[in-house]
Formats: C-alpha cells, structure tokens, sequence
C-alpha cells in the first residue's frame, strides 16, 4: 500500500502522547498513519499504516496510557467519520465515562 504522507508534526495529529511512552497518529486520506516508541519493547520504534479510523481505533482503545477521550469528542465534532465508527467511538466514550463516574465514587468514600 503506498501512502502520500504530507507533512506530518505533533500539531496535525489526532493524538500526541510523550510521557514515558511516545505515540503519536495521523489521518491521511481514509487510512491512519502511527508512530510508536516505546523503550521497554524491541524493536522500540514501531510504524504503523491502518486501513481506517475504525481499525486504529479498535487497536488503540484498550491502551490504558492513551488519553483517549478528548480525541473521540473531537471525532464525534467532525463530520469525517462514517456511522458505524462513531458508533464505535461513542460506545467507547459511554464506558470509559461509566468507568471514570465509578473512580470518582470510589475516591470520595
């Protein structure tokens, strides 16, 4: 698959993180393009190319040390992504939402 990246920085990003953990992802076109560097892991710098918003998402949302939130009611601002993502995404932000409701409880008792 050849994609035409452009120009890529931390500030057209969909998602920036780099603390400890270094990640950071973009939309070009239809597809995702993602770069890792983790330090424990080997090799440490990982390029990813995913087919859609849908198939990064499914592959990012379990990763505890992503803040993800933000990015999913971005998302759900534009008018880029298609129904069944943001089904997805607003699956995703309905749980993590539930989850983050029960720590707060947790914490106040």
């Amino acid at each position: 698959m050849l994609i035409d990246l452009g120009y890529l920085d931390n500030k057209n990003c969909l998602i920036y993180h780099n603390e400890g953990y270094m990640h950071c992802s973009w939309m070009v076109g239809k597809h995702v393009v993602t770069v890792e560097y983790i330090c424990d892991n080997y090799p440490p710098l990982a390029v990813f190319a995913w087919e859609s918003l849908a198939e990064w998402w499914k592959a990012v949302s379990d990763v505890v040390w992503l803040d993800l939130a933000p990015v999913a009611k971005e998302l759900l601002e534009g008018d880029d992504v298609d129904q069944p993502t943001r089904e997805l995404i607003e699956t995703w932000l309905w749980e993590n939402e539930e989850d983050e409701d029960e720590e707060s409880q947790e914490e106040e008792l």
